[in-house]
């Protein structure tokens, strides 16, 4: 299977909902010290082994264990974090990096070449589902600080997986030593903080690694992440004083709390939430293009999202979100339109009506589900709701829907700086999404382009092509973006006396915590 990332070039940056109450003016030098308190509902019990690291995991692994690269300042560019530098060959044919020398990982051992291509060997040989080295043969050691990557073939994101949760860099030694149980919970890179306590469910904290490659970071001395798994909890505590930020914050208690006085500062992460069904079977309803049709102008999006979203959800007319900033495909949006809807079903041969399946996983579970469900019931499509747990919506999830089945899913969405990117690819005719749902004719061909074009503008006007096959042909139904919502207190600052450190990683929901300072 191809591994292919879909971009689309965005005009602004989109990262994760961030707010925060007041807008003190911050002091001209960061201080050092302090410790930041952060909440959410939820924790994970394997952050420190790369290739076991899934979700929101990332949020806390990336405070121990640094990546070969970040995405840079610059729309499409890379920059070096453990390597120093970096190129690739005339011929395209494989990577050379040149490593950070006098690093150490938090065990005290040597952060060199060697290390590295024991990593990135444990990635190559699990095949990873989420595609990462796919298009790589083999490391070379060229010295203690050299290493070479050899290509399959190149595009214009392969190194997107260098800078990947899955290719990030522990001690060997290390593992070795205590095994991938043990390390699955200790986390030992060479990041801005050391592991100094955890407790499974409860609590995590980190230390300030004074050995840190990039000076001066970090300034915050210590870091903890407290599981709070009751919302009410969660946000009293907050007001409080007890904790610094809330992480997974739910939109009503969001809208109270600016209801309060906090000020929001908008930046919307995520992918679209969407429905879909098999349009490749004969035997389903969703293989005729106008019950597709009719299935968007069934649902009264702005009304939903105005209703439930708490002036946080945003209405999708785009299956490739970001594309209208980036061109006009000439879409025309279907907005609501329930008698559409019933002349489309009558053409289609359902005047009748249908009965229909909507898998839904429970997290995504909501009062805009039933709502839909209500929306849908109004022309004839009368939908049971099968919620599923996490677990049981994955073995089925990567599987072709049955019948005249609907699931709901979430094509994943905004990425920073410029840049929009599908992981694993989720459109491709060869990637595990969206089972069952043939592509428009076309669409692979334009997203190889897409992947090999190095001119930024050639790129965008082939996206927008990209756009105009995927809604016409109604893929699937974009529905709206459900953010995930944080806050923070104010005395939290950010040093950005190097351009380069940014607040949010580019392209992700992840704060850059190292450059954060405390003005307390």
């Amino acid at each position: 299977m191809r591994k292919i990332f879909l971009i689309v070039l965005m005009a602004s940056l989109l990262s994760g909902l961030f707010l925060n109450k007041w807008a003190a003016p911050a002091l001209a030098e960061p201080k050092f010290g302090g410790a930041f308190k952060l909440a959410q509902r939820s924790g994970t019990a394997s952050f420190g082994v790369p290739l076991n690291i899934r979700g929101k995991a990332r949020d806390i692994a990336v405070w121990c264990c640094d990546s070969m690269v970040q995405r840079g300042e610059k729309s499409g560019t890379y920059e070096g974090v453990l390597a120093e530098s970096f190129e690739l060959s005339p011929d395209k044919s494989f990577y050379t990096f040149h490593l950070r020398e006098g690093v150490k990982f938090h065990d005290g051992t040597d952060f060199n070449a060697q290390a590295v291509k024991w990593n990135w060997d444990k990635v190559l040989a699990v095949k990873d589902v989420r595609g990462i080295f796919k298009k790589i043969t083999s490391f070379d050691i060229l010295d203690d600080y050299t290493i070479r990557a050899n290509l399959i073939s190149w595009d214009v994101l392969i190194l997107e997986d260098f800078r990947h949760e899955a290719s990030s860099i522990i001690s060997p030694t290390y593992y070795e030593k205590n095994g991938e149980e043990w390390c699955n919970t200790h986390p030992i890179g060479a990041g801005p903080w050391v592991l100094k306590q955890y407790v499974p469910r409860l609590k995590y904290v980190f230390e300030r690694n004074p050995d840190y490659w990039n000076k001066p970071f970090p300034y915050i001395d210590t870091l903890e992440l407290h599981i709070i798994a009751d919302p009410m909890t969660a946000m009293a505590s907050f007001l409080r004083g007890e904790v610094d930020g809330l992480n997974e914050v739910d939109m009503v208690l969001a809208k109270d709390l600016i209801d309060k006085g906090y000020k929001i500062n908008p930046l919307i992460t995520g992918g679209n939430y969407c429905i879909y069904g098999n349009n490749t079977s004969l035997d389903s309803a969703w293989s005729d293009i106008r019950m597709r049709q009719a299935l968007e102008y069934a649902i009264n999006k702005e009304r939903i999202a105005e209703s439930l979203g708490q002036g946080f959800m945003e209405s999708s007319y785009e299956v490739l979100r970001g594309a209208h900033a980036t061109g006009d495909p000439g879409t025309t949006p279907r907005k609501y339109d329930p008698r559409k809807a019933k002349q489309l079903m009558a053409e289609a041969g359902y005047e009748d009506g249908l009965k229909v399946k909507l898998t839904v996983l429970d997290k995504f579970y909501g009062d805009y589900v039933v709502a839909i469900q209500s929306d849908l019931g109004k022309v004839g499509i009368d939908v049971e709701i099968l919620k599923m747990p996490g677990p049981i919506y994955q073995e089925v999830r990567f599987k072709p829907c049955k019948g005249n089945e609907l699931r709901w899913d979430r094509a994943r969405g905004y990425s920073g700086n410029g840049i929009l990117i599908y992981g694993d690819s989720d459109f491709a005719s060869d990637c595990i999404n969206f089972p069952a749902v043939k592509r428009p004719e076309g669409f692979d061909a334009l997203l190889d382009q897409a992947m090999v074009e190095v001119d930024l503008a050639k790129r965008a006007s082939i996206i927008v092509k990209m756009e105009k096959l995927m809604y016409e042909d109604v893929f699937l139904v974009p529905l709206w973006n459900v953010p995930d919502i944080e806050f923070r207190t104010p005395d939290l600052k950010w040093d950005h006396s190097i351009r380069k450190h940014l607040e949010y990683t580019s392209g992700d929901r992840q704060l850059n915590y190292e450059i954060g300072w405390l003005d307390r």
